[in-house]
């Protein structure tokens, strides 16, 4: 004869996913971006991955209306020194004024005429001189450019644009969620058995 007392188990598996991992923008047949949302709340960042055919600067930037006036926006790139950069605000049809406080970090390289920069700074910064558009689950103008040297200067009518979408969005264009996934088993019983 064979017997088992009740046997309980639990287990609880939970997951967070943030579904605008590894996401590609393809601003222009020089501007390709590979982003990705990490973290959550106050911690929540974008990393954005730029590969620019250029030997100059990259801009990268956000706004409500898709033009410089007002933008939140990144330049940097590669010059002999190493990589260079900096946090501005657009202040229309002159050269953006640097951020009081800077927000993005960046790494890179210059090869074979393309630069390669890894960007990333908080979903939120929050800026205390509001210079900072918070990147949040709706559309947004990316507006990008691509200077031909490093000279921090006018990029050009060709090198440059503007697309409006949301950053947080997957592939599919659905909106990113935290998605928790939560599987709580609790109570498997076996009863008594007897043959």
């Amino acid at each position: 004869m064979m017997s088992f007392n009740r046997l309980a188990i639990a287990v609880v598996l939970c997951a967070t996913v943030a579904t605008g991992a590894g996401r590609h923008i393809h601003l222009d047949d020089r501007y390709m971006v590979d982003l990705e949302i990490t973290g959550e709340g106050d911690a929540a960042k974008i990393k954005l991955e730029l590969n620019v055919t250029t030997t100059g600067y990259v801009g990268f930037g956000i706004n409500v209306n898709g033009t410089m006036q007002g933008a939140d926006l990144f330049i940097g790139g590669v010059n002999a020194d190493g990589v260079y950069y900096g946090d501005y605000i657009g202040t229309g049809h002159e050269w953006p004024t640097r951020d009081q406080v800077q927000n993005w970090n960046a790494t890179g390289e210059e090869k074979d005429g393309v630069t390669p920069l890894t960007i990333e700074r908080f979903l939120d910064t929050k800026d205390p001189n509001n210079e900072d558009i918070k990147i949040e689950n709706s559309n947004i103008y990316v507006i990008w450019s691509i200077g031909e040297t490093d000279d921090l200067n006018h990029h050009g009518n060709g090198n440059r644009g503007a697309q409006q979408l949301n950053l947080m969005a997957d592939d599919s264009g659905t909106g990113t969620t935290t998605v928790s996934v939560g599987v709580l088993l609790i109570g498997l019983v076996a009863a008594m058995f007897q043959n």
